[in-house]
């Protein structure tokens, strides 16, 4: 994976765990809020934060419309439908 796919892969992937395995909806973009507050104000920048916060959003999202899987399962879903398509794209 490129930087940029393992940077979206990893703010879809831990809060759909989350949201999957560990805690509600609610609080995993709490969580990821949390995160994102703490980058900014070590200067990673309001875009970085944005485009982090969106794909937490969509790991919530799958997380939590998906029965209880076991992580690989969940993992290799979202490379499969969040990563492997756009490979030829920028993001």
């Amino acid at each position: 994976m490129t930087e940029s796919e393992m940077n979206k892969f990893r703010h879809i992937a831990g809060p759909a765990y989350f949201a999957n395995q560990v805690t509600s909806k609610g609080n995993t973009y709490f969580l990821g809020l949390a995160k994102e507050f703490k980058d900014l104000f070590q200067g990673r920048g309001l875009s970085d934060s944005m485009y982090d916060l969106e794909n937490n959003k969509r790991g919530i999202e799958i997380g939590s419309s998906i029965k209880k899987v076991d992580k690989k399962v969940l993992f290799d879903y979202i490379f499969k439908t969040e990563i492997e398509p756009y490979r030829n794209q920028n993001f």
